[in-house]
């Protein structure tokens, strides 16, 4: 009788510290894990989302259950970078990472990507790593540093087809980030055949978690390109796309507003949306406003407003900004026409279009955006 209380005694002790190590991995899970992280096992947070200190407790916890589990060694990891720990946090993601954890792989890949100037063929390293693991979104990752190649660092050439590789494999996965980008090389035929429809097929994947890919939706039923031409769908989507926290969105709902595409013309509602584009620092929504106080005839601290906000854009390296002043002063729209401004701006739209690979426009400028949306 006595040996079978103890047994029934010990046994409940090894329940007890089986459901406190459950608890303390669990904890650490539920409070600290990464939202891409394909081996999560609860939904995870944004890093700001961590609360502290419980979490940083929790998965210190669990790794006294577990001290070698790589899992928790990242989520630990992050725990102490939220705190604002980052010698420590990198330190337990590269150990994570070392122990072959995918998302550590990945961040360590962020990490050189966001470099000044990016170690884009280090970053490239740790994000292969990681994709040869299953990673999806470093797959995408990758899609974007053969994209862009040594235009936004050094150490990897500009090569579309192996981009089109990377972002395929991530969108077959599901990463809305590679549906995204895919779609993308479709829709401006980057490194295949350009095939709307088919852009059109993974941007609708895409929307399904990423507003951007209504967006994107919304503007291809703008033009009627690879699906029907319907503005008040375009508006639908776009207005969606900007409610659900798209910011690129903001300027384009503006732009709805100003031309009436699919909405009733309302310049005050269009003025609104473009000022939210512009506190986000959206460069296309700063160009757009300034072009809409332009055309405010008689209203001189609008049109000074909106000739200051282009000007800073083009002077910060924007094309579009730069290519509206050519047009501003070739026409005279808003201020009077100035051959000498506008021969100036022409010189500086086509050093930056040969910068970035783009074909120069020519002598004669479009018409200013706000006065021919198709310009």
């Amino acid at each position: 009788m006595i040996r079978a209380v103890r047994l029934v005694l010990a046994s409940a002790m090894v329940l007890a510290v089986g459901n406190a190590s459950a608890s303390a991995v669990a904890q650490c899970d539920a409070l600290a894990a990464h939202p891409v992280d394909p081996d999560r096992k609860a939904e995870g947070r944004l890093l700001e989302n961590i609360p502290l200190p419980q979490a940083t407790e929790a998965c210190h916890k669990a790794l006294d259950e577990e001290p070698g589990n790589p899992r928790l060694i990242y989520q630990y990891g992050r725990t102490l970078l939220a705190a604002k720990r980052e010698e420590e946090g990198m330190a337990w993601t590269r150990k994570s990472a070392e122990a072959g954890y995918r998302q550590a792989l990945y961040i360590l890949g962020l990490v050189e990507q966001g470099k000044n100037p990016p170690e884009l063929a280090k970053a490239r390293d740790h994000f292969a790593q990681a994709a040869r693991l299953g990673h999806p979104r470093s797959m995408a990752e990758l899609g974007t540093i053969y994209l862009y190649g040594r235009v936004y660092g050094r150490g990897v050439s500009p090569d579309a087809s192996e981009a089109l590789v990377h972002y395929r494999r991530a969108a077959d996965l599901g990463d809305e980030i590679g549906q995204l980008w895919l779609g993308a090389l479709y829709l401006d035929g980057i490194g295949v055949i350009r095939n709307p429809r088919t852009a059109a097929h993974w941007f609708s994947l895409a929307a399904e978690r990423d507003p951007l890919g209504l967006l994107f939706l919304g503007r291809m039923h703008q033009h009627g390109d690879g699906v029907g031409k319907d503005e008040a769908k375009a508006f639908e989507l776009i207005e969606r796309s900007a409610h659900l926290g798209e910011e690129s969105a903001l300027a384009h709902l503006g732009a709805c507003y100003f031309y009436g595409w699919g909405v009733e013309r309302d310049e005050s509602e269009a003025i609104r949306w473009l000022r939210q584009a512009a506190e986000k620092n959206d460069v296309y929504g700063v160009v757009l406003l300034g072009l809409a106080l332009l055309g405010k005839e008689g209203d001189r601290a609008a049109i000074e407003e909106g000739l200051r906000l282009i000007t800073d854009a083009a002077v910060m390296g924007d094309v579009f900004a730069a290519e509206q002043l050519w047009s501003i002063y070739y026409y005279g729209h808003g201020v009077a026409a100035d051959e000498k401004k506008s021969t100036y701006w022409m010189e500086e739209t086509e050093r930056l279009r040969r910068l970035f690979g783009v074909t120069p426009r020519g002598e004669k400028p479009p018409l200013p955006r706000m006065l021919d949306p198709l310009g």
